[in-house]
């Protein structure tokens, strides 16, 4: 049976995780900007996780913009998680979720919050991911996330 709290946090760490790739390896300026992963990083991404590591391959090097982005993460979650690892399909219901909306909008508000300890030195992803689930866990978080899921419309207003 299909679980799709588990399927939408696994595609929402895909999602974090080209966050954080864009946080700390985009390089240029306007327009004009590419992510760029130096080899010892992705060493240590291929080592971390095989599965992510196939996005900062894909990405690396290339041109970014919005779209690019948009279209990497989504085309690389469909090949990766649909149809392979969850049913067919599967994608699109995680994309409609409360759980992956609620996810993606605390992970968010976290960086936007957090944004100047992380900019202070170099954190691995799965160092995001643990401050993350730290910060989720604190008495405030907890309150303003039972909140938003009292209210439906405002899990999905969050997330837009």
């Amino acid at each position: 049976m299909l679980d799709l709290r588990k399927a939408a946090v696994e595609v929402a760490e895909v999602v974090k995780f080209e966050q954080w790739l864009r946080f700390y390896f985009t390089k240029g300026e306007g327009d004009d900007l590419t992510i760029e992963v130096p080899p010892e990083r992705l060493a240590e991404l291929k080592a971390a996780s095989p599965l992510l590591f196939g996005l900062a391959e894909l990405v690396n090097g290339r041109e970014l913009t919005y779209q690019s982005s948009c279209d990497n993460v989504c085309s690389y979650i469909a090949a990766r998680f649909d149809g392979d690892i969850y049913p067919a399909g599967t994608v699109e219901k995680v994309f409609e979720s409360r759980t992956y909306k609620l996810e993606l909008y605390l992970f968010n508000l976290f960086v936007h919050t957090h944004e100047a300890l992380l900019e202070q030195d170099y954190l691995p992803f799965g160092d995001w991911l643990a401050r993350f689930e730290v910060w989720r866990q604190t008495p405030e978080v907890k309150r303003y996330t039972d909140n938003l899921l009292a209210s439906p419309s405002q899990v999905s207003t969050a997330s837009h």
